[in-house]
């Protein structure tokens, strides 16, 4: 409870609900209670403990913290990377997306993306349509786009970077990809001149800053 109360009284308070309580023969100040009949919620330690305060109040029990063993956890660096990530494809104009990791069997055949081996079907799928693990981010990018445009959004340009999977061998393998989606106005131009277009060349560009934050701009070439 975080104060102490004497034995007689705890024992007084709990004789006073109706059960019927002993010495224990385990140890000093210890009791063996039996709680009446009709109180079915009295089931543990706990429970009694908590009925003990309320009869004489709970006001009684000082407002204190517990108190606690801190310790600062070791860097994930892993984390670390995948954050920073995030960050240098919002920081180009992306909102992120966070989507179901199921698919459809037509998405999967159309959008495998780089994925090697056979899809992974799902054994209780939450719907008919969706039985199989998605190989791809790209499926559910271009109907986030489609929902988008039927409400007649003008822009769009969306990423997420999340777990794809696909069975190699017989068994079954995840990765982590990085999809991108750019529609509409890119960015704004200068006075007088037109907006930047969302085109290949603007998600080369893209691409370019991602790789070269990440320090990988040099080891990459383009064809």
């Amino acid at each position: 409870l975080g104060v102490e109360i004497a034995a007689p009284e705890v024992r007084r308070r709990l004789i006073a609900l109706g059960a019927t309580v002993k010495k224990s023969a385990r140890g000093k100040n210890l009791l063996s209670v039996t709680p009446p009949p009709y109180r079915s919620d009295l089931n543990e330690p706990a429970d009694l403990a908590e009925e003990v305060a309320r009869l004489t109040g709970l006001e009684d029990v000082p407002a204190e913290l517990p108190a606690r063993q801190f310790a600062y956890s070791p860097p994930n660096r892993e984390r670390e990377f995948f954050r920073g990530a995030r960050e240098i494809v919002q920081g180009a104009g992306f909102t992120e997306m966070d989507t179901l990791a199921f698919a459809t069997t037509a998405d999967n055949d159309k959008f495998a993306g780089i994925a090697t081996g056979e899809p992974i079907r799902v054994q209780n799928p939450i719907s008919e349509e969706l039985r199989q693990m998605r190989r791809s981010l790209v499926p559910a990018l271009i109907e986030a786009l489609r929902f988008n445009l039927n409400r007649q959004a003008q822009n769009f340009h969306a990423f997420e970077i999340a777990k794809v999977y696909s069975l190699q061998g017989g068994a079954p393998v995840e990765r982590i990809a990085l999809a991108a989606l750019s529609y509409g106005d890119y960015a704004l131009a200068e006075i007088g001149k037109p907006t930047v277009k969302a085109s290949f060349f603007t998600m080369k560009g893209v691409l370019e800053v991602f790789l070269g934050a990440l320090g990988q701009g040099e080891r990459v070439s383009y064809q």
